[in-house]
């Protein structure tokens, strides 16, 4: 087997071998996606719980480099964004019902300004074909945008936990297609056996 084969299939012999446990990881993540879009505000506050520990390791590991690099001159501005993660993670796992709701603020003003991009992108390839795929999906994102903004802060609960259940069942509908396309051969098995 040549270079380049064995190159494209080093990572797909270990996953092949493990495909068992990717599929249970695929079935999990769908399960956790179905809970949180029956029961939102539960999906909302476990998004929210995964954000605001993010921050807050995030948070130690600046501080920790801020200490190593104590006489850099950029130091105390490190220590100030360390410091500043910190707070936000703690303030979101204090206060979750507020976090939500301001989670959701941002997403708003994000479906919008990402619509808007894709329209001038839009406008930009217009003799091109395909270009109304592009339109359309910036309106659709501007549309939900506005929708999440006029139904802030009242819908935030389950706006929240609603998107964070889509999310974890298409990355488990992906893992799981994943470990079937393993269980069934699509890897050729000389790939397992080719020398190192």
């Amino acid at each position: 087997m040549s270079n380049e084969a064995r190159v494209s299939n080093f990572g797909a012999v270990p996953l092949r071998r493990r495909w068992k446990w990717l599929l249970t990881f695929g079935i999990i993540e769908i399960l956790g996606g179905l809970a949180a879009i029956v029961v939102p505000i539960i999906g909302s506050l476990v998004a929210l719980a995964f954000f605001g520990a993010i921050l807050i390791v995030s948070a130690i590991f600046h501080i920790i480099h801020a200490v190593q690099v104590r006489r850099w001159s950029g130091f105390f501005w490190h220590m100030l964004g360390g410091v500043i993660y910190g707070a936000a993670g703690v303030i979101i796992v204090l206060y979750p019902l507020d976090g939500i709701a301001a989670l959701m603020l941002v997403l708003g003003v994000l479906f919008i300004v990402d619509g808007a991009i894709r329209i001038v992108l839009a406008a930009g390839l217009r003799p091109l074909d395909g270009w109304g795929w592009f339109f359309a999906g910036g309106v659709a994102s501007i549309v939900l945008g506005t929708l999440l903004l006029v139904m802030w802060p009242q819908a935030a609960p389950w706006v929240v936990g609603t998107l964070f259940g889509v999310n974890l069942i298409v990355s488990g509908l992906m893992s799981t297609l994943l470990a079937l396309s393993y269980r069934s051969g699509s890897v050729p098995m000389s790939a397992e056996r080719a020398p190192a």
